[in-house]
């Protein structure tokens, strides 16, 4: 399968660099983390009204612009280049997904055009009490008394689970799994208590549900749907480690040229030649996996199946390589990438962080395997 960028996704990719390069510098970034902030909200309103940046990929039925997953990933890209922090991954790249695919109508029709304006907020709380993505319910417990339903139950490390407006959740019902959303304000029996989490960019928080008011938004039929929202999620996350990667061939080559050592920049001895190349081949790579499978989502024909082998063969391999490629980058750093004053432990705790997201790697090439094994042979001894 062959894949290009358009010239419009070339100057969309140079629009948003050079918005978060002008917008969100250094000390925009060092305030969220030094202060303690889940995120800036001065500059959420910025992308809000600037490039309406959460409207992106809402259907335009919606009030959204229609884009692809194609253009999804490559703004997430650059997104985690800047290691941003805001509502935005969790409200486009997680909730959306579950709500276009898997909820009713009268979900899509009352919050997608919210969702696209910037109104509000969303995350989907997907982990379960193994540490992988739950799809059937498992940890919250749904019940229905005089046709109004009810959630108790938790969740952990919910991405923005401390400040979305809406949740959404699958939880278990006397039918199957279900699809859940609460609104956040003033809902009885929520608690939501923030995380102290590996990387400071990532506001996570533990969430729990104690008789708390919920609409149920898809039954258990719904489950292909809530099978290509989770691939989805998975491609857009592999995307933000993408944009991970990216800032890390850049400082990397950067320090390299710049560092001197023994009369000449330290890009000149092979050791460090080596590892840039290293974190080159990664980074080069994972744009091809993580935009060949942007490019699968966005073609109609694609089945939820084929989706989701595909969204977990990009999360293992963009989790792996995001990893190998900051330890490298530590390496040519030296010391002062250990240090608090300087941006390279913090590209390291993104990537090993965002590598745990959606489940670990093990989760993911656990899942590939099922996948393979499932598949009936195209002839004896050989597996397709």
């Amino acid at each position: 399968m062959g894949f290009d960028f358009t010239q419009d996704q070339r100057d969309f990719a140079q629009t948003l660099r050079s918005f978060f390069d002008a917008k969100y510098g250094s000390d925009r970034l060092r305030a969220v983390v030094d202060d303690g902030k889940p995120y800036d909200t001065g500059f959420w309103r910025t992308m809000v009204d600037d490039l309406d940046l959460p409207g992106l990929s809402v259907d335009e039925t919606y009030g959204g612009s229609g884009g692809s997953t194609v253009e999804l990933c490559i703004l997430l890209e650059e997104y985690g280049r800047a290691l941003v922090s805001s509502p935005l991954f969790a409200t486009v790249g997680l909730a959306l997904p579950a709500l276009t695919h898997a909820g009713s109508d009268d979900a899509r029709s009352t919050w997608l055009p919210r969702i696209a304006s910037g109104e509000t907020t969303a995350t989907w709380a997907l982990l379960g009490p193994a540490g992988g993505p739950d799809l059937i319910g498992t940890g919250v417990q749904a019940t229905q008394v005089a046709g109004e339903w009810t959630l108790s139950g938790s969740r952990s490390w919910v991405l923005d689970g401390a400040t979305a407006d809406i949740l959404l959740t699958v939880a278990d019902t006397p039918s199957g799994a279900g699809l859940f959303l609460v609104e956040v304000d003033g809902a009885e029996g929520l608690t939501r208590t923030a995380c102290d989490g590996l990387d400071p960019t990532l506001a996570l928080a533990e969430v729990t549900f104690r008789a708390t008011p919920a609409t149920l938004i898809s039954a258990d039929e719904a489950s292909e749907g809530l099978t290509r929202a989770l691939a989805l999620a998975n491609i857009a996350l592999a995307a933000l480690q993408l944009g991970c990667l990216t800032a890390t061939l850049d400082m990397a080559v950067s320090h390299a040229g710049t560092r001197v050592q023994f009369g000449r920049p330290i890009g000149g001895f092979q050791a460090i030649k080596h590892r840039c190349a290293d974190v080159f081949m990664d980074t080069e790579t994972t744009r091809w996996v993580v935009y060949h499978a942007a490019a699968l989502a966005s073609d109609q024909d694609t089945t939820a199946k084929e989706l989701d082998e595909s969204a977990h063969m990009t999360s293992a391999y963009a989790a792996s390589s995001s990893y190998r490629a900051v330890a490298h980058l530590l390496q040519v750093l030296g010391g002062i990438g250990y240090t608090w004053e300087h941006s390279g432990h913090l590209y390291f705790k993104r990537a090993t962080a965002a590598g745990r997201l959606l489940g670990s790697t093990t989760h993911h090439l656990d899942a590939i395997s099922a996948v393979i094994n499932a598949t009936p042979s195209s002839a004896p001894g050989c597996r397709t």
